[in-house]
């Protein structure tokens, strides 16, 4: 099996992290490569999921010293 070059973009594209030009190539790039097609159907969920978190659950970083 074959890993694609771009199937580390798949969390950032389901996040909206993705700047628009690299958003337009990697919705291009889905029409052609079902791994992540896949991928990003599986991971459709999590901004909603992340949603339902509350910020006083979510741990800070902790100050540098």
């Amino acid at each position: 099996m074959s890993v694609c070059p771009q199937g580390h973009l798949d969390g950032a594209y389901v996040l909206g992290a993705l700047a628009p030009d690299e958003r337009l190539d990697f919705e291009r790039h889905l029409a052609e490569c079902p791994a992540c097609s896949a991928a990003v159907r599986d991971l459709a969920g999590l901004p909603g999921l992340l949603a339902q978190v509350s910020a006083d659950v979510v741990e800070t970083a902790p100050e540098p010293e």
